[in-house]
């Protein structure tokens, strides 16, 4: 037993190897030094030349994943003592397992796009409607099998099979079914190791083009992601304790008011899409600095604090340096030099407890503090930091950032009272 267990590692372990060594030269050889220096479009909708390039490499590493993955499983069935042979389909290659009388094709998701208007469908609805049960064709499903993917390989099955056997699997249960769990931990490490070797070799990532057409449809999957997002979460990994009905108090106001007025400062709105669309179509781990991802989430709550100081009332005041004096003089927070405000006039004012009355009601010092305290933090730590000395490569540490912005938002405009007028 355990000498079958070291086979099938050894044999896991080879198609590991054999096809990352097969992609390097794919990356080297056959694209990228390709469709070099074409001539320029009378008119140009993309980047043709990398366009081009991408479809090639697309192409060529299906192909490459496909006939190495029938190969690996042929090796599988013979260590099993079953004869299997790779032989040729519309997708390059599959398995041929006689003792089971079935051939397995491997689908990569990427090839169920466009259907039914795609070249292999055609042959693939004659193999389903066909009469001769000699042979069973199984397709196997290169996704993972969570909930989305369950349903998905039911959809397939409905309606591509009809009433008929199931045909369609995901690779998880394939493997499951014919060598065992223990097996499928193994060769799913493998594949793990695979997608972290191959992301060296991306060269391209296909992203959105920010315009007119599509920045209304964005500005409201971020008020979608702003209600859907988890404060409390957010909030439990702070050191701070707060009373739920407190929390459940700032949460309400936030969804009534807050949440929208987020977006009528024209300012605050541009900044908050700018960093969200850098944070949605930047998401490839490199070693580049990530700074200015985060530029619009760190500016944005400096001016919405701006915004809403400037709208309370006029019998407020906030503490501001004379530039001629360099005193520190009250100006009314209606005053035009209340732009001239740093974050740290503005956060001074917020904790000041002669503007407590600007707070909702319920909220005492304690929860005051607490917000004061984080905004602090994350101004020295975050702000201060990486628009200095400080270099930003991690996206965990961008994602962290972004949260916790999420988090600001939600405890000022939820903790505040604004007049909207």
């Amino acid at each position: 037993m355990q000498n079958t267990v070291n086979s099938q590692n050894i044999i896991i372990e080879d198609f590991y190897t054999s096809f990352i060594e097969r992609l390097s030269v794919i990356y080297q050889d056959e694209v990228w030094g390709k469709l070099e220096n074409l001539p320029t479009p009378i008119i140009s909708f993309n980047n043709v030349e990398i366009l081009k390039k991408a479809q090639l490499y697309v192409r060529h590493t299906d192909r490459l994943f496909d006939k190495h993955i029938a190969k690996l499983f042929c090796r599988l069935f013979e260590e099993e003592g079953i004869k299997a042979t790779c032989v040729a389909d519309n997708m390059g290659k599959c398995l041929f397992v006689k003792q089971l009388k079935s051939r397995f094709h491997f689908f990569p998701l990427e090839k169920f796009a466009g259907i039914p208007n795609v070249p292999w469908f055609k042959s693939l609805k004659q193999s389903l409607n066909s009469k001769n049960k000699e042979i069973v064709d199984m397709y196997i499903v290169l996704i993972k099998e969570d909930h989305q993917g369950q349903e998905y390989i039911q959809s397939l099955n409905a309606h591509l099979c009809g009433e008929a056997v199931n045909k369609f699997f995901s690779i998880e249960h394939f493997v499951k079914k014919l060598f065992g769990a223990s097996l499928w931990d193994v060769i799913c490490s493998a594949f793990v190791n695979i997608q972290n070797a191959a992301d060296q070799y991306q060269w391209f990532e296909l992203s959105n083009v920010c315009n007119y057409s599509n920045m209304k449809i964005f500005e409201n999957e971020i008020k979608q992601t702003l209600l859907e997002f988890n404060y409390k979460k957010e909030f439990g990994r702070t050191t701070f304790q707060m009373q739920e009905n407190l929390f459940s108090l700032i949460e309400s106001k936030f969804i009534r008011d807050g949440h929208g007025l987020l977006f009528s400062y024209d300012d605050v709105r541009k900044s908050l899409m700018t960093s969200e669309w850098l944070f949605q179509n930047q998401k490839g781990a490199n070693d580049l600095d990530k700074t200015y991802i985060i530029a619009g989430y760190v500016k944005s709550v400096e001016q919405l604090l701006y915004h809403i100081i400037s709208s309370l009332d006029p019998s407020h005041s906030i503490k501001l340096q004379n530039r001629k004096t360099k005193e520190n003089e009250n100006v009314p927070v209606n005053s035009e030099e209340l732009f001239n405000a740093t974050l740290g006039n503005m956060v001074y004012f917020l904790k000041d407890v002669q503007n407590e009355d600007i707070y909702i009601e319920g909220i005492g010092q304690d929860v005051i503090q607490c917000i004061i305290s984080i905004i602090n933090r994350w101004v020295y730590k975050e702000r201060n930091g990486y628009f200095h000395k400080h270099l930003l490569c991690d996206m965990k540490k961008v994602r962290q950032i972004r949260n916790r912005t999420f988090l600001l938002y939600f405890l000022i405009l939820g903790g505040v009272k604004i007049e909207t007028g």
